[in-house]
């Protein structure tokens, strides 16, 4: 189950993430920053995050572009596109720590 909090206007979303087993108890909830890409009205939107992607087979990629070799770092393959736009932004978060 995901439940967005909030948007900012830096295109982020606050969501939290739990899981429906009924033990769990709030420390189990996770909260991530997921973000949300420009939609293009020209195309048919495969996922709502940046740098998510849904493929043939029915799994959604996720990739990202690296400021510092300036390439693309494959970020792998998910089942759904909340677990693809968490390593995004896993990802981005690294790469904007290191810019620091």
């Amino acid at each position: 189950m995901v439940k967005k909090t909030s948007i900012n206007k830096n295109k982020k979303i606050e969501a939290s993430c739990k899981k429906d087993d009924s033990s769990l108890n709030s420390k189990d909830e996770v909260a991530r920053k997921l973000y949300v890409k420009d939609i293009n009205p020209n195309k048919t939107p495969t996922s709502k995050f940046k740098g998510v992607w849904l493929r043939q087979w029915g799994r959604y990629s996720a990739e990202n572009c690296d400021p510092f070799e300036k390439t693309r770092k494959w970020l792998g393959n998910f089942d759904d596109d909340i677990e693809a736009a968490i390593a995004y932004s896993k990802k981005k978060d690294e790469f904007a720590e290191r810019k620091l």
